[in-house]
């Protein structure tokens, strides 16, 4: 086959089945991108564009989506001029006759990466000596980036009779459902062929827990707030220590998927929608340092480096504040706790007024998706409800923890009690996610139902999260809590944060790889989360290890000898 024959045969054209809302026609990336052939000792390679074409139906105008092939030495004018049709950016252009090169950025983000790989390599070969020598090391720091110990540390699990292990179940579980909801919220715009029925799918009520995933995130904002109240009062940590602690906890795996996103990630994968990718690079290179500074919900909410993170602004921002509620439950309880109610109180009241105000949509399938995000989504003065009504909850379970009577039922009944607490929370949680379905797919898009449900729902959702929370660790869980605190839950909530940096990442790499076009089924849609969740695990474990457990050893054994009176268990 001669070289046009090539160009021709690879390139695409009107798809079939427009009417069914197949808008793409993407040709054969490999076959053009691989032509190679030799005219007067010059090489010549082929080059892939995909463009679109703007056609009018009914006075709509509709973008397909085509692939062009045509030799490397074309421009992207030279693509208009021939397909005059057809509209081409320069991002979406592809040959192999213009390789990509490593920049300074790319460079600095190998020789970190080189660096790390040196010290695991070190510590893990010393570990290795030492344990078959049965010799303890020299100094901790030695093991500290040792994949075995790190390992070990991971995959170990511990029933201990302070901890809140359902927790850990919670988290696995909401960790889960993000993954599958970003699986679901990512997949248009990359070569499906038919976008009708993912339309249909989600506005049918029974797969609403998809569009209802985004209130996962206030399980999050709910365990955090509990977390930290809890752990303020369990332990003597002055507060510098306790903000110094976090942000070295947090900062360096983070700080690396940065580092990735805004460079190595535009060598993982190729295909006619990978220059969709620089739409991802370009906020990272620009906006690293605000998302290092956890204020990326502020200074640049409309183009945010690793869009996933936003969460860790907004939990950053509460947690630095939290002390202001965490002090007084201390010092003066009952003050502390007229304070935390009535922050309770704003935690209903201003999402409620910012919707009504600022007519903020009740859902991401909106007609003003920026007023949505930047006004209510992702700020703290609307989500901090979830997160003080887990402080009070953490309050409570201390409290319970500590006095062993704290919460009691009539013995009488106690049964009944229980069984309808139970009650109230499942039901309830399935209300939560139910219940705002007309809200959520827009057949309801009245001011009064969106300001109650912004207002109700998301604080509702954190009550019954820490009610169920507070019956499992005082003993009230039954099967529930035997379930919650399995320890497959225990490994992977040591992972879940790891998990929650890595995953967004492999979602979009492998659907901006794709090179032939998708047909959208749940099936298919849970094959692609079943990969996605395995690849994620295998990338977190290594995150974790290499990034988030050597600084947590080397913080916590550095903190702890230097401030031996600041950092004790109260008996």
């Amino acid at each position: 086959m001669d070289f046009i024959d090539l160009v021709i045969d690879a390139s695409g054209f009107i798809p079939s089945g427009m009417l069914q809302s197949n808008l793409y026609d993407i040709g054969n990336y490999d076959e053009c991108f691989n032509i190679l052939d030799e005219v007067d000792n010059q090489k010549l390679y082929g080059k892939y564009c995909l463009g679109t074409i703007t056609l009018k139906y009914n006075n709509t105008q509709i973008p397909v989506r085509s692939g062009r092939c045509l030799p490397n030495f074309c421009t992207r004018e030279d693509f208009s001029k021939v397909f005059s049709e057809v509209i081409f950016t320069d991002e979406f252009c592809y040959t192999k006759a213009e390789p990509k090169h490593f920049d300074d950025i790319d460079m600095l983000a190998l020789e970190i990466f080189g660096f790390f790989a040196v010290l695991v390599i070190l510590s893990t070969v010393y570990d290795l000596i030492l344990y078959y020598l049965e010799k303890k090391p020299y100094h901790y720091a030695l093991l500290a980036f040792s994949l075995l110990s790190n390992g070990r540390k991971i995959l170990k699990t511990s029933s201990n009779t302070g901890q809140l292990s359902c927790i850990n179940g919670i988290k696995s579980i909401s960790c889960l459902w993000v993954i599958f909801g970003h699986v679901h919220s990512n997949i248009l715009g990359t070569g499906l062929i038919n976008p009708f029925d993912t339309n249909n799918f989600i506005h049918e009520t029974k797969n609403i827990y998809i569009l209802a995933a985004p209130i996962s995130v206030d399980t999050f904002l709910a365990l955090g707030g509990l977390l930290s109240v809890y752990t303020f009062m369990k332990t003597k940590v002055n507060v510098p220590i306790m903000y110094l602690l976090r942000i070295l906890r947090l900062t360096p795996a983070y700080a690396i998927i940065i580092l990735v996103q805004s460079s190595l990630i535009r060598y993982l994968g190729s295909g006619p929608f990978w220059g969709a990718n620089e739409y991802t690079v370009q906020p990272c290179r620009q906006y690293w340092w605000s998302a290092l500074l956890y204020i990326q919900n502020y200074v640049n909410p409309t183009s945010m480096c690793c869009l996933h993170t936003w969460y860790l602004s907004l939990d950053m921002q509460l947690f630095l504040v939290s002390p202001i509620i965490s002090f007084p439950l201390v010092k003066w309880p009952k003050a502390g706790l007229i304070a935390i109610m009535c922050y309770i109180f704003l935690g209903f009241v201003s999402p409620f007024l910012v919707t009504y105000i600022l007519d903020v949509p009740g859902s991401m399938i909106t007609w003003s998706l920026d007023t949505y995000y930047t006004k209510y989504y992702f700020q703290p003065y609307t989500r901090f409800g979830p997160y003080v009504i887990g402080m009070l909850f953490g309050w409570i379970i201390y409290k319970h923890n500590k006095h062993g009577d704290f919460i009691q039922f009539p013995p009488k009944y106690k049964k009944s009690i229980i069984f309808t607490l139970w009650l109230i929370i499942l039901s309830g949680l399935l209300a939560c996610t139910y219940g705002g379905s007309d809200i959520i797919t827009e057949k309801e898009t009245g001011i009064w139902a969106r300001t109650f449900y912004n207002g109700f729902n998301r604080n509702a959702w954190a009550i019954l999260v820490c009610l169920m929370v507070t019956l499992c660790v005082t003993g009230y869980g039954g099967p529930a809590n035997a379930f919650l605190s399995m320890p497959v839950f225990q490994i992977l909530s040591k992972l879940s944060y790891s998990i929650y940096l890595v995953h967004f990442l492999v979602v979009l790499v492998r659907y901006m790889s794709k090179k032939v076009t998708m047909y959208f089924s749940e099936t298919n849609v849970m094959y692609e989360f079943c990969g996605d969740f395995v690849i994620t695990l295998l990338i977190a474990f290594f995150l974790c290890a290499i990034f988030e457990y050597p600084i947590i050893c080397l913080c916590s054994n550095t903190i702890k000898h230097k401030y031996k009176k600041e950092i004790t268990e109260i008996k």
